[in-house]
């Protein structure tokens, strides 16, 4: 199972709203062009910054083609490539260990 999660929040913090989708597999450019045009209705004319990491979806000349017909209303951020922060075991980090989702809820699925 995957899921795509936009978390949507005002500039001053006094509203915040949190989107998310879940689906079988995993998620590609066509079914992440699905869950854009769904939260741009969602939105309806608000603008959006999107922060992606490096998903190989996020990259395809299908995806890019569609986000510069969307620039009018929605801005990408791109996450670096790698980052030293919360990386367990980097030299000269010293920033507590977050398991992985799959680690934290190891043997605890009973019932999903």
């Amino acid at each position: 199972m995957s899921i795509a999660t936009v978390l949507g929040y005002r500039w001053d913090g006094s509203r915040s709203r949190l989107f998310f989708q879940t689906r079988k597999g995993s998620y590609n450019t066509e079914s992440l062009i699905a869950f854009l045009e769904d939260l741009r209705r969602e939105r309806r004319g608000h603008k959006v910054i999107l922060v992606w990491d490096g998903l190989p979806a996020h990259k395809s000349r299908a995806m890019q083609d569609y986000l510069h017909e969307q620039r009018d209303w929605l801005t990408v951020e791109r996450l670096p490539g790698y980052a030293l922060a919360g990386t367990p075991g980097e030299t000269g980090v010293n920033l507590p260990y977050v398991p992985k989702t799959s680690d934290a809820f190891a043997g605890h699925t009973t019932g999903l």
